[in-house]
């Protein structure tokens, strides 16, 4: 590789092992993630992705590259991790894996047939399940106080004008009157990002999961709060495959309560921070979908899970009314 290939506008990446044979190395400026992120390819066409990190990341990085070795081993199907440590003469961390080959699911699900979205589902909730089961030294934490700390942060970010919106309220009183269930949940490794831009499909429709920087040590039903409130509104065919998948058709009602609570949670963290007079009626209408979906919360489970639940019907390829 030419010299000045090693060097990106930010880094140096002499350090990096096995950088002499790069022959493309290309910034990818997709997502929200603090990491600076590359595309890298070398002479012998192997194609990898580099995360880039602040020093002072250095555990959770450590741990990172650590986890996503481990739910590799177990057959998930995640990139390989390559290799770990600094570069930029020390100032800097990197994180190399292998590079997945495919497209994000968020653009990809709608254009498949409501099958092949729940088939896909169903794959994403045994991948979620593996990272979840994943055996790893256990690293309990006081979730309940990791919790209502975050609620409170929450709470102090949000705008003033949503304090005047009615069906935030109810999300609110809903979220106070659960925080009551945390107590003696089971914790596992989490994925912290689980979320169809993190979900690639292969040309050949397999799937694979990417990203796993926001990863915790949880409940895992707390991973499952995008399902209802992001992943539902892309493909509701893939958000059943994947509770399908998950609860092997026999989730309870405690489950699906912790799961309404989770959801209210991510719905406010969606709206923390942001201008409640910018978009008023998308942000609004979030709130008007969730409460919908629950009944205004008369409900613990929601509506669309109980009208299409039954994979016989969506394997088949037909399409339950109301879908």
């Amino acid at each position: 590789m030419e010299n000045n290939l090693l060097y990106s506008d930010h880094y140096d990446f002499r350090d990096v092992p096995g950088s002499d044979s790069w022959i493309k190395l290309t910034e990818i400026a997709d997502g929200d993630s603090p990491d600076r992120k590359y595309y890298v390819k070398n002479c012998e066409h192997q194609r990898f992705l580099l995360h880039v990190a602040d020093c002072s990341q250095y555990d959770r990085k450590k741990n990172e590259f650590y986890y996503l070795s481990k739910v590799h081993e177990a057959g998930a199907p995640v990139p390989e991790p390559v290799n770990f440590g600094f570069c930029n003469q020390g100032s800097a961390l990197y994180l190399q894996t292998r590079w997945i080959y495919g497209r994000p699911g968020t653009r990809e699900l709608q254009s498949l047939e409501k099958h092949k979205q729940y088939s896909l589902g169903v794959d994403a909730g045994l991948c979620l399940k593996k990272v979840h089961h994943c055996r790893i030294p256990p690293r309990p934490n006081n979730w309940k106080s990791l919790q209502t700390d975050r609620i409170n942060r929450m709470k102090s970010r949000l705008d003033p004008g949503w304090t005047r919106c009615a069906q935030l309220r109810r999300v609110l009183e809903l979220i106070d009157a659960g925080q009551e269930f945390l107590a003696g949940r089971p914790q596992q490794l989490l994925h912290g990002g689980f979320q169809t831009d993190n979900l690639i499909l292969s040309y050949e429709n397999s799937l694979s999961m990417i990203d796993f920087e926001n990863w915790q040590y949880g409940d895992p039903l707390a991973d499952l709060a995008t399902v209802l409130t992001q992943i539902r509104h892309i493909s509701l065919p893939c958000a059943i495959g994947i509770l399908d998948c998950y609860f092997t058709f026999r989730i309870n009602d405690q489950e699906l309560q912790m799961l309404r609570f989770y959801g209210a949670l991510d719905l406010m963290e969606q709206l923390a921070g942001t201008d409640w007079r910018q978009n008023p009626e998308a942000e609004g209408n979030k709130l008007q979908v969730f409460l919908k979906d629950y009944q205004s919360f008369r409900s613990i489970c929601p509506v669309w899970y109980k009208r299409m639940h039954k994979a016989d019907i969506m394997l088949s390829g037909q399409r339950p009314s109301g879908a």
